[in-house]
């Protein structure tokens, strides 16, 4: 008999696939609608949380893989940084 309690039954709501290469970083924006994604393919996806799909084309700006992406407490910005040294600043309107 364990004392142990039941571990919770959660699982995935979501799953998005969209990039060619193992994933590096993600980040929500505040109102949790989108989120970003970056990856070894260097490239960034903008994702739409509610329909699960990704939003336009691939953002591409890194040389090799994209290893961060943080984005500004208004959602207006987000930033990437890359294997490159580079630090990218784009708009998200």
């Amino acid at each position: 008999m364990s004392c142990l309690p039941d571990e919770p039954k959660i699982s995935p709501s979501k799953y998005f696939v969209g990039h060619t290469d193992p994933l590096t970083c993600v980040a929500l924006f505040p109102d949790s609608k989108m989120m970003i994604s970056g990856s070894y393919d260097r490239r960034i996806r903008l994702w739409d949380i509610g329909s699960g799909q990704a939003s336009g084309e691939f953002l591409r700006g890194h040389k090799v893989s994209v290893n961060v992406v943080a984005v500004s407490p208004d959602g207006t910005m987000f930033v990437s940084g890359g294997g490159d040294g580079r630090i990218l600043i784009w708009n998200a309107t």
